[in-house]
């Protein structure tokens, strides 16, 4: 049988919901039509957010509702019988909405008959990181978080309750969830090559190097357009002009204060980073020099052409043309 790739701006588009693109709103929408096309979905969405409570079986599904506070709420879900009462505040990457923008909306509940009123926001981080950053209840509306991870094992429980075009529907919104969430060099032979510096920093008791031997450890900023949406599978550091290691990335997690991990790094100087757990170094038999990049430069290399090649950048170049044939095939 013969089969069709599709391709928009040359990227390859495994569902209908990649042809609106990849950026929040397109999230947001995305997600908010499949509540709409999926019971199941919906329900057990607020089933997340109420696990003990008889839930109906009717809900009306607002997407980008306006107020008079003049702003836009993400997706706002109630029950036919006013009974349930929630405001979604959705975002791409680790960011969570701020305080001001949960007060921003409280008068929206306020004025809301419902018994349950909860204000859910929806990002990448995990409930330990949001719990640190977010208040419980504001003026007595529940604040709760839920990571778009744990929305794509919604879908795969959704998807089990569901028929056949169900199933198509919810298979395509995961899939599109996974595509927006990962790396654009999330290929699981990626590594991400770093500078790293030789020096420690001003009141730390802690070199930059001796985070990785000591601690087994690094950390970068999320949210931050020059570094991963998510953190590689393959980490790697160079300094005095070359290759120095590889690690294999164990694990991370999203730390908002560093110094709770390292205490050797004061409170409050490195903040809202991924820590990643590193595994034993390895590294090419060979030189690897660095070349001609930039000194604080970071580049995506396949692991073989960091082993076949003299220098990081011609890895990094190697790399680059081997993605370029490949996007062309």
């Amino acid at each position: 049988m013969a089969t069709v790739s599709l391709r928009l701006h040359g990227r390859e588009v495994r569902s209908v919901f990649g042809l609106l693109g990849y950026k929040e709103n397109d999230l947001t929408y995305s997600l908010g039509w499949g509540f709409a096309q999926s019971p199941s979905l919906l329900k057990l969405f607020v089933r997340e957010i109420l696990p003990t409570q008889t839930l109906p079986d009717k809900f009306q599904v607002r997407l980008q509702h306006h107020g008079r506070d003049g702003g836009y709420t993400d997706i706002e879900i109630e029950s036919e019988d006013e009974n349930i009462f929630i405001i979604v505040e959705a975002k791409l990457g680790w960011m969570i909405p701020t305080r001001q923008q949960l007060y921003r909306y409280h008068h929206r509940f306020r004025k809301h008959i419902a018994r349950y009123k909860y204000f859910v926001t929806l990002s990448c981080c995990n409930k330990g990181y949001a719990a640190e950053q977010l208040p419980s209840n504001i003026q007595g509306v529940s604040v709760c978080h839920i990571s778009w991870h744990e929305i794509q094992k919604i879908t795969r429980s959704a998807y089990q309750r569901e028929g056949h075009a169900g199933k198509r529907l919810l298979t395509e919104l995961r899939t599109f969830i996974g595509e927006t969430m990962q790396s654009p060099n999330s290929q699981p032979n990626m590594v991400y090559v770093v500078s790293l510096s030789t020096d420690t920093p001003r009141h730390w008791r802690i070199s930059w190097i001796d985070v990785i031997k000591k601690k087994h450890s690094h950390f970068f900023p999320f949210n931050h357009k020059n570094w991963p949406k998510i953190p590689p599978n393959y980490i790697a550091f160079r300094h005095h002009s070359q290759l120095q290691s590889i690690h294999f990335v164990k694990g991370y997690e999203e730390v908002a204060d560093m110094h709770s991990r390292i205490p050797e790094i004061p409170k409050g100087h490195v903040t809202d980073c991924f820590l990643l757990s590193l595994g034993p170094g390895f590294a090419p038999n060979s030189t690897v020099k660095t070349g001609g990049i930039y000194p604080n430069g970071r580049v995506w290399c396949f692991i073989d052409t960091l082993f076949t090649s003299k220098t990081v950048k011609q890895a990094r170049d190697r790399t680059k043309l081997r993605l370029k044939r490949a996007g062309n095939d």
